[in-house]
């Protein structure tokens, strides 16, 4: 996916209003909103490019990202390899 799927301002996917979209309506207040991404899986062995997914979708079936940090990073922010960017604490979608 592209790293705009995961910026606040494109609409991101580690957002618990992205479940929200999925029984109605679009909640994109983000000033460059995007419902939508491109992905790129894996089919039968083969790379595939998928031009338009649904971030509601996605969220829903994405137990796990895993981001590749610099290792410049990673030194001088430790903390960084053991952080949880998102939870879905007692979600309940009305």
């Amino acid at each position: 996916m592209p790293i705009e799927t995961v910026l606040r301002t494109k609409g991101t996917l580690l957002d618990v209003a992205r479940l929200r979209e999925i029984y109605g309506g679009t909640s994109g207040t983000e000033l460059n909103y995007k419902s939508d991404t491109s992905a790129l899986i894996l089919q039968n062995g083969h790379e595939k490019l998928i031009d338009s997914l649904s971030k509601s979708f996605l969220c829903a079936l994405t137990a796990e990202l895993t981001f590749c940090l610099p290792k410049e990073l990673e030194k001088s922010k430790a903390f960084l390899k053991n952080t949880d960017l998102l939870d879905f604490p007692e979600l309940e979608i009305v």
